[in-house]
């Protein structure tokens, strides 16, 4: 990567890489999402949100780029256009995406898995921070110190292990396989 500074009109509340790592969308106090390409040329604003949109996440095909905003909506963008997901909560603050790109899971104190193709929403007892599971509709939880995978499809708990140092984890994610993981917590001062 080189040198790249990026602005928004605004405070940022969100950063993330693609997982091809050629392209940087932000997204913040503005109801816009801006991506630039990873030499810093800008490659769009894209309009949708009518508040403040506090977090991103990209698919991991990179092909989806979720946005949640300060106006309930969860938005899913493919090259600039977006459709919006209903049944989701008044304010997501943290998105993953599914392995196989096919369900999106939205949430915070509470979450609801939306299947992309069919409109699909459940709610789940998914608390905490989330990432792409090690495959299918699968999901890496991380909450009140335990690290765990969920099936959004199924409702399904299948691993709840207890993460040995890290009693409020703050921020999980996933390799591009789904076999390694990362998981950081607020009392922990360290990333495991």
């Amino acid at each position: 990567w080189a040198d790249v500074e990026v602005r928004i009109p605004d405070t940022p509340f969100d950063v993330q890489v693609s997982p091809d790592g050629t392209r940087i969308a932000v997204a913040g106090h503005v109801p816009d999402v801006y991506l630039w390409s990873r030499s810093g040329e800008p490659l769009g604003v894209w309009k949708g949100h009518s508040g403040s949109v506090p977090c991103l996440a990209w698919s991991p095909d990179g092909a989806l780029l979720a946005s949640g905003g300060s106006d309930g909506d969860v938005r899913v963008w493919r090259d600039g256009t977006s459709f919006v997901l209903h049944g989701h909560l008044s304010e997501p603050t943290r998105y993953s995406f599914t392995r196989d790109s096919e369900w999106i899971v939205a949430g915070d104190r509470e979450a609801v898995a939306m299947q992309l193709d069919t409109g699909t929403c459940q709610a789940n007892s998914i608390k905490g921070a989330m990432a792409p599971g090690p495959k299918g509709p699968e999901v890496y939880v991380a909450e009140a110190g335990r690290l765990m995978v969920v099936d959004v499809q199924e409702g399904s708990t299948y691993l709840d292990v207890n993460l040995a140092g890290i009693r409020d984890p703050g921020g999980i994610d996933s390799s591009p396989d789904g076999r390694a993981l990362v998981v950081s917590g607020s009392w922990s001062c360290a990333p495991r």
